[in-house]
């Protein structure tokens, strides 16, 4: 396998105990009585992700895949025919269900051993350094989004 240049990324199920504070943060700030549920549903999701998007490692616990950095986080509301309005709205947004697909900073991909994808960082030249190797277990939710091959 030759060395080429590739984005991973991975699919996280977010728990209201570790982002509640941020939820309810959000939930405040678009909340609107003439609000139908599913606007209410798109703000709060784009409020959510954009202050996600702004410091990932703050919000999301585990965001980091052994080393290589989240770029971007797409977020997505889950299970709203579970609620009506008035739940969501009596909860601050507490009671929904959030999916978080994480996408992280480019990296080397040299090979894949052991159930291992084996990686660098792409700050050091392939060809004329030494890098450090970085092994990423073959997990659930971990998935190849793009990849260039090196030539």
């Amino acid at each position: 396998m030759y060395p080429s240049k590739a984005i991973f990324t991975q699919s996280k199920a977010i728990r209201t105990d570790h982002a509640g504070d941020l939820i309810e943060r959000c939930f405040k700030e678009v909340y609107s009585p003439k609000q139908t549920l599913e606007e209410l549903i798109a703000e709060l999701e784009s409020s959510i992700q954009s202050k996600i998007n702004s410091n990932p490692g703050q919000y999301l616990h585990d965001v980091n895949l052994n080393g290589i950095q989240a770029r971007k986080i797409l977020l997505k509301i889950e299970e709203i025919d579970n609620n009506n309005l008035n739940s969501i709205i009596q909860s601050e947004g507490r009671c929904l269900g959030f999916n978080a697909t994480v996408e992280y900073e480019e990296v080397y991909l040299l090979g894949y051993f052991n159930n291992n994808f084996i990686v660098a960082n792409t700050g050091f030249d392939l060809w004329q350094d030494y890098v450090d190797v970085i092994y990423i277990p073959d997990e659930d939710g971990l998935s190849l989004k793009k990849v260039q091959l090196i030539e």
